[in-house]
């Protein structure tokens, strides 16, 4: 399938004029067919996406018969936020105004549909249509072919991405909605592994025996705080929060500066999005071990499954296996640590990533405003920023007390959103010399504030320490999801939350720099920060 090269219908009219129409772009007179008078775009269907999604009989009808009789309809209430539509519709504009040479960067190659151009120009004698197109793939992941993806103007293919993202899942769920019309089932239940191998280890030496290497010292041990301290934990209202509400901002800005932690409920990342995701975390921990190899870590390499943060032969091991991965910007995804199973797990995280990825924007707008600060401050320095994933599992320990999940640490990042995937608790966070249970509410994600969004309040909202215990009979799965500033961006207090130089509790240091520092030491506390915190400052 291909395309021939045409002209572009912009360059031209900024060369001729709009008046000056070449043959080839005339259509025949007799071509012409009526139009309707005004008034007759009143009878196109209109169609609510929220009250399909809630099953109204009515709204279905009304979708049954706009596919039947229109095939055509307008849809509102969609569910895609404001600020990707927004954000899509300026970038659209954007490439548009970008100069012609600039855009030829991005031109059809020769046997090629994708790129700069127009399509299904199949002779030299056709007539043409009076139009420029950019066609690009988005999905499947593989088939994302960057070379044909601006990167101009700047956040087009961040805006593209996320867009894209939230129109498949109103896609998804249209397409759900004409299948109960139709009376058909709307998903093929996926086959389930039964009894597969969790963790190769623990499947060939049982649940009670451990390796010493994994066993921590009994004086390491704190205090948990006893039951019903975790009905303290804030809960914020992300919808509150977009509707400016000022009692749920100020709720967000407790949350940040006295906890560094909160549940954050109505936080749009859709239902089915979620759950898809539980169960694409599931299925890939139950897949056979040998499979799972498939995406193992590389010598040398972050990604992949497996662990992080071993530096030495002889330090203590977490009991957790672990899948990380790289999800933004869109040009470092290594889709060889991307497992291709279960079926499906790929469009899962891409979906998932892309919807927590704007509730993370969100949420660090509605901070900036707390703080006083412009949210251009904060998303100036994320132009390009850091989106990974780490997805865990934590088989069952029959020694429960004397291991531990996930070492206590903070997160080296601006905000972290976790999925907690199935029902067994585990997470926990340092506070008042304690460890404090958290147990999720039903549909809430857990947002903690990370080392980063520290650094650049000047310590005004504080990171929090936490770890992950295990549980002596059930496994548990969950997934942290990290959002960072970009790789070259400058981490250091913002002028604005800095009076005088010497106000500051922290220098400044390059964000790569910084992480290959991190990434290069054991998990332990808060020692993302040493670097740049100065010698004044308690952390």
């Amino acid at each position: 399938m291909a395309s021939l090269p045409v002209p572009s219908v912009q360059a031209m009219v900024a060369a001729i004029g709009i008046d000056h129409v070449p043959p080839r772009y005339l259509r025949p007179t007799d071509a012409d067919e009526p139009v309707a008078s005004d008034g007759g775009e009143a009878e196109i269907p209109v169609v609510d996406f929220w009250r399909l999604q809630l099953g109204d009989g009515d709204e279905l009808a009304r979708l049954h018969i706009a596919c039947q009789d229109w095939g055509f309809f307008q849809l509102v209430n969609h569910n895609v936020p404001e600020d990707v539509v927004e954000g899509m519709k300026a970038s659209i504009k954007g490439f548009f105004e970008l100069p012609a040479e600039t855009k030829k960067q991005v031109v059809q190659e020769p046997g090629q549909l994708e790129g700069y151009g127009q399509l299904f120009v199949v002779s030299e004698d056709q007539k043409l249509d009076w139009a420029d197109i950019l066609y690009v793939k988005t999905q499947p992941l593989q088939d994302r072919n960057l070379r044909f993806w601006p990167d101009q103007p700047a956040g087009f293919r961040m805006a593209l991405d996320r867009y894209c993202a939230a129109v498949k899942i109103t896609a998804d769920g249209l397409l759900a909605a004409m299948a109960t019309n139709l009376g058909v089932e709307s998903e093929v239940i996926a086959e389930r592994w039964v009894g597969g191998v969790q963790s190769a280890m623990v499947a060939a030496i049982g649940i009670d025996h451990v390796p010493p290497r994994y066993l921590r010292p009994t004086d390491a041990d704190e205090p948990v705080a006893s039951d019903g301290g975790e009905a303290e934990i804030p809960v914020v209202d992300f919808w509150r929060l977009q509707l400016g509400d000022g009692d749920e901002l100020a709720r967000l800005h407790i949350a940040c500066q006295d906890w560094g932690f909160f549940q954050l409920v109505n936080h749009n990342v859709p239902e089915d999005v979620v759950e898809g995701m539980k169960a694409s975390i599931k299925g890939f921990f139950e897949l056979p071990a040998e499979t799972k190899k498939q995406v193992v870590q590389e010598p040398g390499q972050l990604e992949g499954y497996g662990q992080l943060f071993v530096v030495s032969e002889d330090q203590k091991l977490d009991w957790a296996d672990i899948l990380y991965v790289k999800t933004q910007p869109l040009q470092d995804r290594n889709l060889r640590f991307w497992p291709d199973q279960p079926a499906g797990f790929r469009m899962a995280l891409d979906r998932y990533c892309a919807a927590v990825k704007i509730t993370a924007d969100g949420l660090l707008a509605a901070m900036a405003t707390n703080l006083g600060v412009e949210p251009e401050v904060i998303a100036e320095r994320c132009v390009g920023g850091v989106q990974s994933v780490r997805v865990q599992y934590y088989p069952p320990c029959g020694q429960a007390d004397k291991v531990v999940g996930i070492s206590p640490h903070s997160d080296a990042d601006l905000v972290t959103i976790l999925l907690q995937a199935n029902e067994v608790d585990g997470l926990q966070i340092r506070r008042g010399g304690a460890w404090l249970p958290v147990r999720p509410l039903e549909g809430a994600l857990i947002v903690n504030v990370g080392d980063i969004l520290q650094v650049f309040t000047n310590g005004r909202y504080k990171s929090v320490e936490h770890r992950v215990v295990v549980d002596g009979k059930k496994e548990r799965l969950s997934m942290a999801t990290f959002h960072s500033p970009s790789k070259n961006a400058i981490v250091g207090p913002l002028s604005e939350m800095v009076e005088h130089e010497d106000d500051a509790a922290y220098t400044s240091m390059n964000h790569d720099e910084l992480l290959k520092l991190f990434f290069a030491k054991k998990l332990e506390g808060k020692n993302f920060l040493n670097p740049i915190k100065k010698l004044k400052n308690s952390g």
